[in-house]
């Protein structure tokens, strides 16, 4: 009995383990080949986490800064935004808009 209890538990874990590997490479691939641009003015933590070079902290940042300051009027104006610099921004800027369209 306990051998089946053993193989079990094993035959779960690999299977749970595959699992966040298959869904942690989803999300990967999300990332890497995003096609439109995120407008940071609307954009979830979710939508602005898909974009490579901004992580769930950094995306969180974004919206509580839109939400106490105000929509933002440029992409450029989330350079106010701890934890994006210049380096970051140049990377980020081209996936970010502003704009509706």
């Amino acid at each position: 009995m306990k051998k089946n209890y053993f193989s079990r538990f094993f035959e779960v874990a690999i299977m749970v383990l595959a699992l966040s590997l298959i869904v942690n490479s989803i999300g990967f691939a999300e990332k890497q080949d995003i096609g439109s641009k995120v407008n940071i003015n609307k954009a979830t933590v979710k939508e602005l986490s898909a974009v490579k070079g901004i992580g769930k902290k950094k995306a969180m940042a974004i919206i509580v800064h839109r939400e106490k300051k105000g929509v933002y009027e440029n992409v450029g104006g989330i350079q106010k935004v701890k934890g994006i610099g210049k380096k970051t921004f140049e990377k980020i800027k081209d996936s970010l808009t502003v704009d509706d369209g």
